[in-house]
């Protein structure tokens, strides 16, 4: 009766111990080799401080091409369209996004269709650290940490992420002679109860549930003596 009792004990310690640390932290970290490129471009399309006048995004089925010095480079008064998809689990918490980016002049960055920062001057210190970028709390606030956005969804641009597929999509133009996508950088970190792919527990977890169960033994060991 009481090896039963004890074995019931030893899995409901096991349990509680999956149960307590089964809070994943997540972090997505992307570049601008993780975009596509879209077969789709504009002409003489110059950005300003109203998302409304920021372009239509062309189909999802024309983001096609990789990213090469090519794809990357803008011709006079060309604009061209980089995306990059992401998934997020079902259930996350403490959601935090950065963005930054160095393109040759203008930049439009989307989540899910909707514009939520654009760097739409020409001033050569745009291409010096800090590049132009935002950061996006868990607390849901948006911060132009750069001081060199033209304009910036500073509150409900995290309700534009959902769970599932999302995609992050940048618009950059050429307003002078020649330019390019130079550098882009950036990352999303939260917390899920979704495991990821083939978990491993950690050291200190192993560590306690062993210590239990030697306990357990020991209290065992008594009972039967």
């Amino acid at each position: 009766m009481l090896k039963f009792t004890f074995s019931k004990i030893a899995i409901l310690i096991l349990a509680l111990f999956v149960i307590s640390n089964n809070v994943f932290a997540e972090t997505i970290v992307f570049n601008e080799t993780d975009f596509l490129v879209s077969t789709v471009s504009t002409s003489s399309l110059n950005l300003s401080s109203d998302p409304a006048l920021a372009p239509m995004l062309p189909a999802d089925g024309t983001f096609t091409l990789f990213p090469d010095s090519d794809n990357l480079y803008l011709a006079s008064n060309v604009g061209k369209y980089l995306r990059f998809d992401f998934t997020l689990p079902s259930i996350y918490s403490s959601f935090d996004f950065v963005f930054d980016a160095s393109v040759n002049d203008e930049y439009a960055l989307y989540i899910n269709d909707t514009v939520v920062a654009m760097q739409a001057s020409t001033d050569a210190a745009n291409f010096d650290d800090p590049l132009p970028g935002f950061h996006l709390d868990a607390t849901g606030t948006a911060v132009d940490t750069s001081g060199k956005l033209e304009y910036l969804l500073s509150s409900g641009m995290q309700s534009l992420f959902h769970s599932g597929l999302n995609e992050l999509t940048l618009f950059g133009t050429d307003t002078l002679l020649y330019g390019g996508f130079n550098s882009i950088n950036g990352g999303i970190s939260y917390d899920t109860t979704e495991p990821p792919p083939n978990p491993v527990p950690e050291p200190s977890t192993i560590m306690l549930v062993g210590i239990s169960l030697v306990g357990l033994a020991g209290v065992r060991r008594k009972f039967r003596n």
